[in-house]
């Protein structure tokens, strides 16, 4: 019988691991079920499914014109290779659990070089480099390869399967003509982003859980297309979805058409992520129906050329604001219908035209073609309709115990509930369950002793490190580098009396959070100094942390970098600096 007339292969696996010792391609049409609970799968170096070319053979046979191949029901287990999915094929998978694919460094974006990093030398190095930029969102580490690839000519369908820790992201979308439809899916504790498409691959993801990955929840570019809809996008380390590459990516301020991606946003709930929950980077989109809020940074950041219409979302609560509009240079964004409340910070601001901070320091910015005629640092003014519901934002600085939802109804996760049971210790933070709690704890346990009337952070003050933020740039550490230089704005900056490190008496401190757009740190070193600027110091404390970042309002270029005023005390003879978080002081000019 010849091999495309043999009927459809079906292979019935039990419960059992099934190791694949050779790197295995699958070139006929196939589907493999496990009929028991427990079947499991090492693919070892990978899994690919393809269409070989006729001469590949032995025999002279004509291969099938496309590939197709169903899994169901099965475990790809950790340490095995990725699933490359290719060249006229079409792959399904159903009910399976993936935590396959080759490892990168364990805790890239930010590796240090330190456990789980699979290249120290180079991580090392690079973290090292990276301490000197302006910017704190530099991704270190080398990656790991994704638990599904669909590459050149392979379709794949997901559903209702489980991807938790592969070895980089969970699935990709890379080539031209690649496709992936992936449904009713949890994608969760990824090395990198959960769902990513680029460089021609496009990608369609409805009703999935995207949780807890380190890098990006999902990632459209450059150069291609998505439809991320219904949803919910949470807790991952860095942007709930990322959508753009139209920038060079060596340096160079230039813009490249032809790496513009689009992508349709519609209906997803985009929570508690570690920058921002949507960044668009170039491109043309569409935001519609989303509930944006409680993210770390902005609720939405609109620049690089982003053609945008932002149509009936609901924004709200998110640390620094609602939506920024950076250097959009003449991409049209229409921001229609909108709910856009309760954020510290502005609910909508639009960085002025010409006026950035490397534009003030550096006169080579100036009339910078960027490419299509275009000049570095342009930007056309939104369009902004009337029907946007924008209302209590700018609240500036607040006290802790101020900053948890009015509605008693709410809960962490914003779900409404009549039976919602409070944190047994600060009584101020709401649950509706026991995992609400638990995922909440990690950035909560470090703000609940701030509830406390009469709370007092301590530090040693041999723990804290000189800052040098009023001498010379050459003088500074390498991390404060172009943070620190004080723009006459600062009404009364150098003026007044000295702190008495002999004294108890309080003064007024101002705490900074460090630099640009960074990722989730609580112990990142923070700014601290008086308004003479002698006493002036870099600290580490979680609680100081939160506190700046939570409660304190944006400074200098309102981009992500936040103050607050605190009151400070000496303690031992200037032995341990005392932080007294009972009341804040009034907003100062400096």
């Amino acid at each position: 019988m010849l091999l495309t007339d043999r009927p459809f292969t079906t292979l019935m696996l039990r419960k059992g691991y099934y190791k694949i010792r050779e790197p295995l391609f699958i070139t006929k049409s196939i589907q493999v079920i496990g009929v028991e609970e427990g079947v499991e799968i090492d693919t070892k170096h990978v899994l690919n499914i393809c269409r070989l070319p006729k001469f590949t053979f032995s025999v002279d046979i004509d291969p099938e014109k496309d590939i197709q191949v169903h899994f169901e029901n099965i475990n790809f287990v950790d340490g095995g290779g990725q699933i490359n999915v290719s060249d006229n094929s079409v792959a399904t998978f159903y009910k399976c659990n993936f935590s396959n694919g080759q490892k990168g460094c364990a805790s890239f974006p930010k590796c240090k070089g330190d456990k789980g990093c699979i290249n120290q030398l180079n991580c090392k190095l690079d973290f090292q480099l990276s301490l000197s930029e302006s910017f704190d969102n530099k991704s270190i580490g080398e990656v790991g390869f994704a638990g599904i690839c669909v590459s050149v000519g392979g379709t794949a369908y997901v559903d209702m399967c489980v991807f938790d820790r592969c070895g980089g992201g969970g699935v990709l979308s890379c080539g031209k003509t690649a496709f992936l439809e992936i449904r009713n899916c949890t994608i969760c504790n990824m090395r990198q982003m959960g769902i990513e498409a680029r460089e021609g691959g496009e990608i369609i993801a409805i009703n999935n859980l995207i949780s807890g990955n380190q890098f990006h929840g999902v990632v459209i570019g450059p150069n291609r297309y998505g439809n991320i809809s219904g949803n919910t996008i949470q807790g991952n380390g860095a942007e709930g979805i990322w959508c753009g590459g139209i920038l060079d990516g060596h340096g160079k301020i230039k813009m490249s058409e032809e790496c513009a991606s689009r992508a349709i946003l519609n209906d997803n709930i985009i929570r508690q992520n570690g920058l921002s929950g949507i960044s668009l980077d170039g491109g043309y989109f569409e935001v519609k129906g989303n509930r944006i809020f409680s993210n770390w940074l902005w609720g939405m950041m609109v620049k690089s050329r982003s053609y945008s219409y932002i149509l009936g979302n609901d924004i709200s609560e998110n640390k620094c604001g609602g939506i920024r509009i950076g250097h959009n240079y003449t991409a049209a964004v229409f921001i229609d219908g909108n709910t856009i409340r309760d954020h510290i910070g502005p609910g909508i601001y639009l960085m002025k035209s010409i006026d950035n901070l490397l534009k003030k320091s550096e006169n080579k910015f100036f009339k910078v073609p960027v490419g299509n005629g275009e000049i570095f640092g342009e930007s056309r003014k939104p369009f902004i309709y009337s029907t946007n519901l924008i209302e209590d934002n700018e609240r500036g600085i607040q006290h802790p115990k101020h900053t948890f939802p009015l509605i008693e109804a709410y809960c962490f996760c914003r779900n409404i509930s009549q039976h919602l049971k409070s944190c047994s210790r600060c009584k101020k933070a709401n649950y509706c369950s026991k995992e609400c709690q638990k995922t909440h704890w990690i950035k909560h346990k470090h703000i609940c002793k701030l509830l406390h009337e009469s709370y007092v952070v301590e530090i040693k003050m041999c723990d804290t490190k000189p800052n040098k933020s009023g001498g010379p740039p050459e003088d500074r550490e390498a991390y404060t580098i172009n943070l620190m230089s004080f723009s006459n704005k600062l009404v009364g900056i150098g003026n007044g009396s000295p702190p008495d490190k002999n004294s108890s008496k309080r003064f007024i401190v101002k705490i900074l959070s460090g630099r640009e757009y960074g990722y989730y740190d609580p112990y990142k070193n923070l700014m601290v100094y008086d308004q003479t600027v002698t006493f002036d110091i870099l600290l580490s404390n979680p609680k100081l942390y939160h506190l700046c970042n939570e409660c304190g309002v944006l400074a200098g270029e309102k981009l992500t970098v936040k103050k607050i005023f605190c009151w400070a005390s000496f303690k031992n003879n200037g032995k341990i600096i005392c932080f007294h978080t009972d009341n804040l002081p009034p907003l100062q000019t400096w």
